[in-house]
């Protein structure tokens, strides 16, 4: 299969490459018999951390690492507890007092339409400011009229997508503040909680909960690409998640009139 992203690193003087590919999962940690990368390490867990990659819906890859430790790993030098994170070009994942690991993306992303940054992606990951969050150049989703990128808390230590919408009318600005007002109040565990709001020049940057396995549709074309379809029963639990939030939004009198596989 084909190689979309490495994590180097050093053991022992020697330099070693674990070489990543779509939905094949490296789980690190002691086990042997659960692990595919064994640190014999006494801070290490059993099974410390399970790495994933997933294709991205602008055309690269989409890399997270899932902490089921006791004692968490730290990426880019701030502590990650029992949650999943994305892992950019150049980050760096660290296990508590052994080895670390440099991420390095094979697969790019394609040059994206309409971005709240340059419209070719930078070669290297670039950053801004937006309130009091911080906007990555990653790209987790593209649309006709909005892009999503990760973007980080610092007042929380957390991951989070930034959703920047361009308007060019105020009636646009006022649809788009009244509809995030009404998703604002939702708490529902398959529903995207959002967390704030800002508005920058001509874009409507809307911060909400992180997911770093991709978006469905992305999912349901890749499972078909290789000639596997998604089995009867998987396709029955994701519909049940989706009529679940359905039900919840009903409930609230909300009509959701843009359901679809894809993200945005």
């Amino acid at each position: 299969m084909d190689v979309c992203a490495q994590l180097v690193t050093t053991r022992q003087g020697r330099k070693e490459v674990i070489n990543l590919t779509v939905s094949k999962p490296v789980i690190v940690g002691r086990n042997p018999d659960s692990c595919s990368y064994l640190i014999d390490d006494t801070l290490v867990s059993a099974i410390h951390c399970k790495i994933y990659a997933v294709r991205s819906p602008s055309g690269g890859v989409i890399i997270s690492c899932q902490d089921v430790s006791r004692n968490g790993i730290t990426l880019n030098g701030q502590q990650i507890r029992k949650t999943a994170v994305i892992v950019m070009d150049g980050d760096v994942i660290q296990l508590p007092n052994s080895l670390s690991f440099t991420c390095f993306h094979l697969w790019k992303e394609c040059a994206e339409r309409l971005s709240f940054f340059d419209p070719t992606p930078p070669l290297q990951p670039r950053q801004k400011r937006v309130g009091k969050y911080i906007v990555t150049s990653q790209c987790l989703g593209t649309g006709s009229f909005a892009t999503v990128h990760l973007a980080l808390d610092p007042e929380k230590d957390r991951q989070v997508a930034c959703k920047s919408i361009r308007t060019k009318k105020d009636s646009e600005v006022g649809q788009v503040v009244k509809e995030v007002r009404i998703l604002i109040t939702l708490k529902h565990p398959n529903i995207n909680e959002i967390y704030d709001t800002e508005e920058n020049k001509k874009f409507i940057h809307i911060f909400l909960q992180l997911c770093t396995g991709g978006d469905l549709f992305t999912y349901i074309t890749q499972a078909t690409g290789t000639g596997v379809r998604i089995c009867e029963a998987e396709a029955k639990y994701i519909m049940y998640q989706l009529l679940l939030a359905l039900n919840y939004l009903h409930e609230k009198m909300i009509s959701h009139r843009d359901l679809k596989a894809s993200f945005p």
